[in-house]
């Protein structure tokens, strides 16, 4: 009970805070909403958010609008070379992209968000701009919201929490399945980080599931779903490279994802009634 009245204590003052810092850049706000009247985009100050350092400007299909290059395929995905042609990679804040011509950022897609929507998985964003201009690579983006403080503050978990054991050789990473949860006095929205590592001749197959506890959840057309994100990839070995790489949001009913969540990632062949959940892809390589 004592945790829980600190962690309702720490949420009404990060609200307080955040309140406080919209007053803060009221200027910023304003000039933003000047802006955006020149690309026919009415902003009001209930469209703006302050988070974790970062201001957001939020309105629906903001960054295409803003930025009539930028094309959403039929799975909402993007080009990843339209992306690098118009934005500098933001390294020390990674997810985020600084437009070359205009004073804001986009962003990755908030699914890919660690802890909230202002914070993104470091290690693997920055590895997208290690590829060639002439790698067929997809990307999924935030298209409703855009960053407009253009400074170097950065959202910075308390804790990282990380699954699976990495080496950098991947051929040397042995065959397994595990599953990976936060310490029970950890307030955390993981449930469990599942995960399995295949070997068949010379392809070594990777894929993973981050399960969010029972309260996060989400609306897709009027209806209650259980959002997880997965990963599938694959590596040839004697190669040396990986040769493919897809991430989706999985979403589960209620039923699915209290019959799923406590068993590991290799469920469907173990069980007679198979689970095939909803899914939007994030990325493709």
């Amino acid at each position: 009970m004592k945790n829980k009245k600190i962690s309702s204590q720490l949420k009404e003052d990060a609200q307080f805070i955040n309140e406080m810092q919209l007053i803060k850049n009221n200027l910023l706000i304003e000039q933003f909403k000047i802006f955006c009247n020149e690309h026919d985009i009415i902003l009001t100050d209930d469209d703006f958010e302050y988070k974790g350092g970062i201001l957001f400007a939020k309105k629906k299909n903001i960054v295409l609008n803003l930025d009539k290059n930028i094309k959403i395929d039929t799975e909402s995905l993007t080009d990843w070379n339209i992306l690098r042609e118009s934005y500098i990679n933001c390294n020390w804040n990674s997810g985020y992209m600084l437009s070359k011509k205009n004073n804001y950022m986009i962003m990755v897609h908030p699914y890919y968000s660690l802890i909230d929507q202002a914070l993104y998985a470091s290690p693997f964003i920055n590895l997208f701009w290690d590829y060639k201009s002439n790698d067929n690579v997809f990307l999924a983006i935030d298209i409703n919201r855009v960053r407009i403080n253009i400074d170097e503050k950065v959202s910075l978990p308390l804790d990282a929490w990380w699954g699976a054991k990495y080496n950098k050789d991947i051929a040397r990473i042995e065959r397994g399945t595990g599953k990976l949860k936060p310490k029970p006095e950890c307030d955390s929205s993981i449930y469990s980080f599942d995960y399995n590592w295949d070997i068949r001749g010379n392809i070594k197959t990777f894929k993973s599931e981050d399960f969010k506890t029972e309260d996060i959840k989400i609306h897709i057309n009027g209806k209650e779903y259980f959002p997880a994100r997965y990963i599938h990839s694959t590596y040839l070995i004697n190669e040396g490279f990986l040769n493919h790489l897809d991430g989706a949001i999985h979403f589960y009913t209620k039923e699915e994802y209290y019959s799923r969540r406590d068993e590991d990632i290799i469920y469907n062949p173990k069980h007679t009634k198979h689970i095939k959940p909803k899914s939007t892809k994030l990325l493709v390589v």
